[in-house]
């Protein structure tokens, strides 16, 4: 009996897998890539982008000349360029730097771009393994772990981090991993059992490799500290002098790794720029406001979404609604398994341990956004430093409501019919929403892409007229976003002539005009289109006339006719 019980949780659990494969892969080379895409891939290239001239009228072809070819450099470069002109740590853009290797060039010889798509993708299936067998190791539990997989396997949230070519599933499954070993820790700490030297030399080595990955690591770190301080203060624990030593020789270790990159790998003024753009402004009660609808946003799509980015604006507004019900009766689930004490008492330390985690997590964050003015609730990609704990929070407050009657209604309950308890009820309905939020997302109806440039090409083909797009440069950023809509224009094989400018960013926008009627002046057309992009002033080039201004996703400026003499 107990090898058919194994087997049948091994089938429901290769079955989550493959639904979140499914999800993960679904429509992932039909979304246009973004700036920060563009830059994940060319610095895995070793590549700066200092080979895209400035100031002078290029063709799309020369502007994505930086991805021709496999990498050319090595994983030397890659570190040296990532430490010196980037504020990203360098394991993962090693990773990429291999990766790339495997896949072929596409007909026209750029290397595989979507392919760094699919390492998020596989990674972020590997996670919903990786969540199912911390939980039941943990938990001691299968349906916490089976719970725990579904949710991560439908996650919006999750689903959205697996469709970019960046660095955050890898992160996310890095986070659950930390987690883990917490809360192994804390378990080891309740049986009296002392730890092996791999347990702890694997726990060393896996923050590192988290710092290594991304900075935000150290926040994860952070609150797991304070949590396990928390917890060996408030309950009543007894933690041996070994037990200490071990502990400290994990913090030991992190801090000294992170005390020499800090000091004598990284330069002087590092990231000191690149982080202009979560300033927080705090000019009016709304920036005040703003970080804390974004978190709770944030927290809510972890579990649920719905197509919230409709075109039409009465489904956005019921979606959010809904999905804001949702949420509200998923809290007030917690909160009553939470006082009514029917959670098992073995679990009562690692719940404590993830619940104050969440909240040094959210002081934390709180910490650098009011105080020192950096609010990274901006990128809801930088929750992956707490999100596995939200997921493990949920699977162990549905569990407990697992075949029982509640008083709490969640809609869509009803549908549920064929199972007798309430309780199985709003588990079912909250896994429908959770998928729901998952198929909204690929289908593009939920977290769309910051930048789309797909509308610019299909407005340039129907003008039927040769275009010149022009943005003002002050970082690599805007060379992404012109790269985002050459690399559009290749994807459709559009047969438009578009060419490409890049001029040096002014204060004063009337300078831009002599910068560009030099422009105007030498390039091979008698009529063209000036698309002047995220530039908000309208500006006054002696051959052109102004027809409109554009908004795209990402995209807004104004649209000229010229005419040369």
């Amino acid at each position: 009996m107990a090898n058919v019980f194994k087997l049948k949780s091994s089938f429901l659990t290769l079955f989550w897998l493959i639904l979140g494969g499914i999800l993960r892969l679904s429509n992932i080379n039909t979304k246009p890539l973004w700036t920060d895409e563009f830059a994940s891939i060319l610095y895995a290239r070793g590549d700066d982008y200092s080979t895209i001239p400035i100031a002078q009228i290029i063709s799309a072809a020369e502007l994505l000349e930086p991805l021709k070819g496999y990498p050319v450099y090595g994983w030397q470069r890659v570190s040296e360029l990532l430490i010196q002109h980037n504020n990203h740590p360098p394991l993962y853009f090693l990773i990429v730097n291999t990766w790339q290797r495997l896949f072929p060039l596409d007909p026209a010889g750029y290397v595989s771009i979507y392919s760094t798509r699919y390492l998020s993708a596989f990674v972020g299936i590997f996670a919903i393994l990786s969540l199912y067998w911390v939980a039941k190791t943990t938990f001691k539990s299968e349906r916490i772990a089976q719970f725990s997989a579904a949710l991560i396997a439908f996650s919006p949230f999750h689903i959205y981090l697996s469709q970019e070519a960046r660095h955050y599933t890898l992160m996310t499954t890095l986070v659950i991993f930390s987690l883990g070993y917490c809360l192994y820790y804390i378990n080891y700490l309740i049986r009296q059992k002392s730890f092996s030297a791999p347990f702890i030399f694997s726990w060393l080595g896996l923050n590192i490799c988290g710092l290594l990955s991304h900075y935000f690591f150290g926040l994860t770190i952070i609150a797991e500290a304070i949590a396990l301080i928390w917890l060996l203060w408030r309950k009543t624990i007894f933690i041996n002098k070994l037990q200490l030593l071990q502990l400290v020789f994990v913090v030991m270790g992190v801090g000294s790794f992170s005390l020499i990159w800090i000091t004598q790998i990284l330069p002087v003024g590092y990231g000191s720029t690149m982080t202009d753009w979560i300033r927080l402004d705090m000019s009016n009660w709304l920036d005040f406001i703003w970080p804390i609808v974004q978190l709770f946003y944030v927290l809510m799509t972890m579990i649920f979404l719905l197509p919230v980015q409709a075109s039409l604006w009465p489904i956005a507004i019921v979606s959010f609604v809904i999905i804001a019900i949702f949420s509200i009766q998923l809290y007030r689930l917690w909160q009553q398994s939470n006082s009514n004490q029917i959670i098992k008492p073995q679990y009562q330390a690692l719940i404590f341990f993830l619940n104050r985690f969440i909240v040094s997590i959210w002081g934390l964050f709180a910490i650098l956004t009011y105080r020192f003015g950096y609010d990274i609730t901006r990128g809801a990609r930088y929750s992956f430093v707490y999100f596995p704990a939200i997921i493990l929070l949920v699977a162990i407050t549905i569990c407990s409501f697992w075949q029982q009657e509640i008083p709490i209604y969640f809609p869509l309950q009803k549908i549920f019919s064929c199972f007798s308890q309430s309780g199985c009820r709003a588990i079912a309905a909250i896994f429908c929403c959770s998928f729901l939020g998952g198929v909204s997302v690929i289908t593009n109806l939920a977290y769309q892409k910051p930048y789309n440039p797909t509308s610019i090409i299909q407005k340039i083909a129907v003008d039927n007229q040769p275009a010149l797009i022009l943005t003002a440069y002050k970082s690599t950023v805007q060379t992404g976003e012109m790269m985002a809509i050459a690399w559009e224009k290749h994807q459709r094989s559009s047969p438009s002539d578009i060419s490409f400018t890049l001029v040096p960013f002014q204060t004063n926008p009337k300078k831009y005009d002599d910068e560009i009627n030099q422009l105007t002046e030498i390039i091979d057309h008698q009529q063209f289109k000036l698309w002047v992009l995220n530039l908000e002033n309208s500006l006054t080039p002696k051959l052109c006339e102004h027809e409109q201004r554009t908004r795209q996703a990402g995209y807004y400026g104004h649209i000229y006719q010229c005419t040369k003499n």
